[in-house]
């Protein structure tokens, strides 16, 4: 028999070269619904089964994978798109800004015309529109300070770790949206989700206190590098 995807020759229901399965069967509207809920709800590797997971156990799961126990879990930069999608465009069209009020507000008003405000308002319609690329950078933005705080895992680790806690981060937004729907840069219920998975992640028992203060700079510093970094370029090259 051969493969309709790599063209392999093999027998079986499976091929061995790429895992597509013998009979494929026509696409329908059916299939095509019935194919989604299976992704979502699937016992062994569903999105259901990762949240559920990583929101019971984080440790456990982030450890197993590590070590290579990788089938049943979404990867992570897969799960971590996946949720950062699905929240920006649920803050496009439902997100609301802080409002600024009083003394403050007037400050703002007074500085319209100035250079910095200018820049800002520039690097800021940017980011805005470049939300997700921009929100999937802070799987490297993370990365950093947890690698510095965290020696036992190499950097590419902790890179599939941070996006996993980005994904992670991404879906609890979601579930919380209709409460906190603050845009996404000022919702504390991503900052927080961040700082809890990198605290139960990392954390050792007889260590609390430095597991807390190690996710609290993780957090901190990442989203400065977050800032800082794309305002810089922005500033040398597009001002």
């Amino acid at each position: 028999m051969t493969c309709l995807n790599c063209g392999n020759e093999f027998e079986g229901r499976f091929c061995n070269e790429c895992g597509q399965k013998a009979s494929v069967k026509t696409i329908t509207i059916k299939s095509i619904f019935s194919e989604a809920f299976r992704i979502i709800t699937n016992t062994d590797r569903g999105l259901f089964y990762n949240f559920i997971n990583l929101t019971i156990r984080p440790k456990t799961v982030v450890a197993d994978y590590i070590s290579g126990k990788r089938k049943p879990f979404f990867a992570p930069v897969q799960y971590a798109i996946l949720g950062v999608t699905m929240l920006t465009l649920l803050d496009h069209y439902y997100g609301t800004g802080v409002k600024v009020l009083g003394d403050a507000a007037r400050d703002i008003e007074m500085m319209t015309d100035t250079s910095p405000y200018k820049i800002g308002m520039g690097f800021g319609k940017v980011l805005k529109s470049n939300l997700k690329f921009a929100l999937l950078l802070n799987i490297f933005f993370f990365a950093v300070p947890a690698r510095l705080f965290n020696r036992r895992y190499n950097f590419a680790e902790h890179l599939a770790i941070q996006a996993i806690i980005l994904g992670h981060a991404a879906f609890v937004t979601i579930i919380f949206f209709p409460v906190v729907h603050l845009t996404i840069l000022a919702n504390p219920v991503f900052y927080i989700a961040v700082f809890l998975m990198n605290f139960f992640i990392f954390y050792r028992k007889k260590e609390i206190f430095e597991g807390l203060l190690g996710a609290f700079f993780t957090v901190v510093l990442g989203m400065a590098l977050f800032l800082l970094i794309p305002m810089l370029f922005y500033f040398l090259f597009i001002t």
